[in-house]
Order: structure tokens, then sequence, then C-alpha cells
């Protein structure tokens, strides 16, 4: 289990969260669940369980590579 948190230059995490959704990928966007003194608020944070599948890992790192 884990929450990865990232950002990409050029993109709001609300642009990030939109795309992805549109692909059938759930995740968080913005300042949420976040240690406010952390310098960049603006983040997309993906949850990973133990019921994520490695097919839907391989989705969502081939989703954001395309960005």
């Amino acid at each position: 289990s884990g929450i990865i948190s990232f950002s990409i230059n050029g993109y709001t995490s609300q642009d990030i969260a939109m795309i992805l959704d549109e692909q059938g990928v759930q995740v968080r966007a913005g300042d949420h669940c976040l240690d406010p003194m952390a310098a960049n608020q603006d983040v997309v944070r993906i949850s990973i369980h133990q019921y994520t599948t490695e097919q839907e890992l391989q989705k969502v790192i081939k989703l954001i590579t395309k960005l």
C-alpha cells in the first residue's frame, strides 16, 4: 500500500485528474491530505493498495508518460 504524489510541468493537478478520469483512472488532485508545509501544493496523488493489479499500474504509467 502507498500513495504516490507527483506533478507534471505544464499541467495543473486538475488537468491531469481530468485527463486520467477520461481514461477511467481516478486520482486525487490539489492540496487534500497534504502536509501544509509542502512546497508544491498542486499535486496529483495515486493510491496503491494490495488490490491494485499490475495491469492497472501499467495503464497509469502509460497514460502519465504520454503527458
